[in-house]
């Protein structure tokens, strides 16, 4: 009876094995992607992480983290924005124009989205690391001008 248990035992802790997953996001020109959310997905579950200014993020390795399970992820990127909050101005008048709030977006939409991203990820045991390099949103050189 002993036996069974402890196999029991052993075959379920098997089976809720994860990883630590690391990386870093980088545009193709080698520019570290500074800010959002990184997110590996299933049909059936998500986990993301937060994108450090370096690019670096982490999923998975604070001490009450839930580690990622092992499979196969699709992996997207969200809130890569750049939001400038205090666009607006004083008018001929005087009058003060309302500050608004305007978004770029820096990420190439494919990037942007679970259904359309190329990149996948598989995680298996022990601690696992991926980069990944994406292109600018087609509309990044206009919007630095």
């Amino acid at each position: 009876m002993k036996y069974v248990i402890t196999m029991t035992l052993l075959l379920l802790a098997a089976g809720c094995g994860g990883s630590r997953v690391t990386g870093k996001v980088a545009y193709e020109d080698g520019a570290p992607v500074a800010h959002g959310t990184i997110v590996f997905t299933t049909d059936k579950v998500m986990y993301s992480g937060t994108i450090q200014k370096g690019g670096n993020y982490a999923l998975g390795v604070t001490q009450n983290a839930q580690r990622i399970p092992f499979g196969t992820y699709k992996v997207w990127l969200s809130g890569t924005e750049r939001v400038e909050d205090n666009i607006g101005g004083y008018i001929p008048k005087g009058e003060l124009v309302p500050p608004i709030t305007v978004s770029f977006p820096q990420v190439s939409p494919e990037f942007a989205s679970s259904s359309k991203t190329p990149h996948t990820a598989e995680v298996h045991s022990g601690r696992v690391q991926f980069d990944f390099v994406i292109k600018r949103h087609p509309e990044w050189d206009k919007q630095q001008k």
